[in-house]
């Protein structure tokens, strides 16, 4: 019958337009950093363990990982980084950092002063081993902090693709006897903005855009 061909010519046509969308749409990020951790031993603390830092109990959520700061010389500037293959699957987005810190007074679970704060920076290198005399690229600048637990959060966008993101935490003292603690560490990935214009007339990037499109034909980008 006449409505049953229509049915059908009707149902090809969306299913062209349904094909043509699938192929035209922008690209979506599937592969991206989503790494945790919690510092806990049973977990992922020891790929963390590692010069002169340790797993305590006294985190500010559960345990943490912490090493001791005083003086002058190698003692006054500390750092850890993770083992190799432990953050990777970045897809070339902008790198989202958030975790815990403390300066806990040594030997004790009390909070140090705030003015004994020094400076906490956060580098990566891609797949090379950090240390402190090398510890990579500089992310960010922790410059002050108040007394107890901190949360700290800020986003970096790397100049190109990191296959295996060693992160690094590298401390230097301000003044005291304390302990730097890390704890709740998260690592995300958001996309960056597609980077297109059409060229078919617009100057916006918007597949809605009715500027964008020509007759008998679907806007390309470039």
């Amino acid at each position: 019958s006449m409505k049953k061909n229509y049915y059908f010519l009707l149902s090809g046509n969306l299913g062209r337009i349904a094909l043509l969308a699938f192929f035209f749409m922008p690209v979506i990020l599937f592969s991206q950093i989503n790494y945790s951790c919690n510092m806990e031993s049973n977990s992922c603390e020891p790929k963390w363990d590692n010069n002169g830092f340790g797993e305590a109990s006294d985190g500010c959520v559960g345990n943490a990982i912490k090493d001791n700061v005083y003086g002058t010389g190698t003692y006054a500037t500390i750092a850890t980084w993770c083992n190799a293959a432990t953050i990777t699957g970045h897809a070339g987005g902008i790198i989202d950092v958030s975790f815990k810190v403390k300066l806990e007074v040594w030997g004790s679970s009390s909070a140090a002063p705030a003015s004994e704060w020094g400076s906490l920076k956060i580098y990566y290198k891609d797949g090379s081993t950090p240390s402190e005399a090398s510890p990579g690229t500089l992310m960010y600048t922790v410059s002050s902090i108040s007394s107890g637990c901190n949360d700290i959060s800020f986003s970096y966008t790397p100049p190109s693709t990191v296959s295996d993101l060693r992160l690094c935490f590298l401390y230097t003292i301000g003044s005291g006897d304390n302990d730097l603690m890390i704890d709740e560490l998260s690592i995300g990935e958001t996309p960056l903005p597609d980077d297109y214009t059409w060229t078919n007339g617009a100057a916006d990037n918007n597949w809605n855009t009715a500027a964008n499109w020509d007759a008998n034909e679907i806007p390309t980008s470039s």
